[in-house]
């Protein structure tokens, strides 16, 4: 399948509960999620020639803690490690929603 600006699709609210309850439950001692300010996204998907971003998951062995490193792809599916590379989001637990559906 190639890779292009339109992979992924949108779902309604229901099955993301679906999806995010059911993976909480499986790893309950995992993240369950991370936050991005917009800023640093949009500086990472602006990036000439970039068509998306690719998520990796991390691990800092310093602080002892899971994290995301987000990279662009361009249009060939390669990642722009050239590039601006995102990571230490915030992480839930400690930074939630805690009325959010997502975060059962």
């Amino acid at each position: 399948m190639p890779i292009d600006k339109h992979t992924g699709e949108f779902i309604d609210l229901t099955e993301a509960k679906e999806l995010t309850n059911a993976y909480q439950a499986a790893f309950p001692n995992e993240p369950k999620c991370f936050f991005f300010g917009s800023e640093k996204l949009q500086s990472v998907i602006g990036q000439d020639g970039c068509i998306g971003l690719r998520m990796y998951r991390g691990f800092d062995v310093v602080r002892n803690e899971q994290n995301v490193v987000i990279v662009g792809v361009d249009a060939n599916g390669n990642d722009m490690t050239d590039g601006l590379l995102l990571d230490r989001g915030r992480m839930c637990p400690t930074d939630c929603d805690s009325v959010s559906p997502l975060n059962q």
